[in-house]
This record gives C-alpha cells, structure tokens and sequence, in this order.
C-alpha cells in the first residue's frame, strides 16, 4: 500500500485491494482525473442492464489508441474523462491450437508498479443512482507480444502519468503518449488456468505455473 501511495500520491489508499483476477464487469480501482490524489472505483467495460441509456447493452472492454479521434464519445473523453489504472502486472493467453491456449502474466523487472490509461463514462440506473464504466487503452502488439495477442495494454512511466492527469494537457499531448511504444522491459512467465474463472481472486494465481491449456492439459510450449 505504501508503494501504491507513493507512486501515485493518494491519500486514501486504505480502501485499495489487491486484486489478482480483474475481468470486465468486476468494480476496479482507478484514479480519475478530477481526483488525482483519489482511488475511486468503477465498473469495467460493462453497462449495467438497468441502465436507462437502453440503445447501450454493453460497453467495449478496449479501444485501440489509434480508434480514439475517429470516434466522437472516445475523443471527447479523451479530453474530460480520462483515469488511470493502478497495476503491477496483466494476463494474456497464448494460442497452442484452435481450441487450446495457455494464460500468461506479464510484468516490469522486480514486478515493479505502472499503470494502464483507460476512459470512462457515466450514466443512471433506475433508481437514479450514478454509474461509472471505463475502457482501458491498448495499441497494436509488438512483434514479440503478437505470438499472444495482437493488441496489448497501453503502459505509462511516472511522468507519462503526470501529462495523463493533467487537466491541461492538449489533445495531441494525450495521443502522443497513447500511441508511444513502451520502453519499459516486459517479462512474462505461465501461471495457473484457473484465471479463467473470473470468480476466483487468490494470490497463488499470479504464482509461476506449469504451461496448461484452459483444460488442464500440460505443454512444451511455453
């Protein structure tokens, strides 16, 4: 908690949680612009059936950097909705055949702490309560990134952090920072197929596993 609070300057970060299984729809710690010095929690990617906004059933999960000034509600978003996720590392799965992958977990050197920008949205649900949803950015995969999946999360340094919460950052600042490569040296390792299961939340998830499939079915490819 204290690196948390250090490396974001939060001052309340005793409501914060590990989590080790985040999924779209679970309710997830962010830091939003308007409080920058404030965990806030909101849903990820989901619109809440009882919404009222009724021609929206469901919010993307992601929007690609390059998507962003090619869609109006993202653009202006972009500008007045922007948040940060707090995070030390994110799953992806790697594809051994059509019906079989395996879950990877991808952090910094020593597990260090970044974060992943992301956008949210607001609307009311029937009892005229407030709620918030967020999409989180991700740009194309590098080659060494594309043997799992072709996009991959956007990850920002401290002062790439700084411009994101910014409230007078321009428009091409923020673009210029979603669509800039990572620098930061990734490293990956197999961990356990029960990450499937978004109802599980243990630590022994992020834990070095043996390569298996989703199934269970151990392999040489890893």
């Amino acid at each position: 908690m204290e690196d948390l609070s250090k490396r974001f300057s939060i001052e309340n970060e005793e409501f914060y949680r590990p989590r080790y299984n985040a999924a779209p729809s679970h309710l997830l710690p962010v830091i939003p612009l308007e409080r920058p010095d404030q965990i806030s929690f909101y849903h990820w990617g989901v619109t809440p059936e009882w919404s009222k906004s009724k021609s929206i059933s469901k919010k993307l999960y992601t929007i690609l950097a390059n998507d962003i000034p090619r869609k109006p509600s993202f653009k202006k978003a972009l500008i007045k909705h922007r948040c940060l996720i707090p995070a030390d590392g994110y799953y992806s799965w790697k594809k051994i055949s059509k019906k079989s992958e395996i879950p990877f977990r991808f952090t910094l050197a020593q597990q260090a702490i970044f974060s992943i920008p992301a956008l949210y949205e607001q609307y009311t649900n029937e009892q005229d309560e407030t709620v918030t949803t967020f999409t989180i950015i991700v740009q194309r995969a590098t080659s060494t990134q594309y043997s799992f999946e072709d996009t991959t999360p956007v990850i920002f340094s401290k002062n790439q952090e700084d411009i994101w919460l910014n409230i007078e950052s321009a428009e091409v600042q923020l673009m210029d920072l979603l669509l800039a490569p990572t620098t930061e040296l990734i490293e990956h390792y197999s961990v356990s197929p029960e990450i499937k299961d978004i109802n599980k939340d243990s630590p022994t998830l992020i834990n070095l596993s043996s390569p298996a499939d989703q199934f269970g079915n151990y392999s040489l490819f890893n």
